[in-house]
């Protein structure tokens, strides 16, 4: 479970209001690495923008790897 949907966001709607989208794991019922960050790239062509339009901001390596393979900009929250 991820807290910042549950306490973050609500009490910080400048997030919301800053970011297209903002989304984790649980919620999405998927891994944001699943098929090769397939998902990205979806959530770019539903937004009608270029993945390389695009910054994830995320605490995991790997899905920032995958973020940057797919030609977009990552930033690990963890700074790792």
């Amino acid at each position: 479970m991820n807290s910042s949907v549950r306490f973050t966001l609500p009490n910080n709607p400048i997030l919301n209001a800053s970011f297209d989208e903002i989304e984790n794991s649980y919620n999405l019922g998927i891994f944001k690495t699943t098929n090769n960050g397939q998902y990205f790239l979806d959530e770019a062509n539903s937004l009608n923008i270029q993945i390389e339009d695009c910054v994830v901001i995320d605490d995991s390596v790997k899905v920032c790897r995958v973020f940057e393979n797919l030609g977009g900009k990552a930033i690990n929250s963890f700074g790792v």
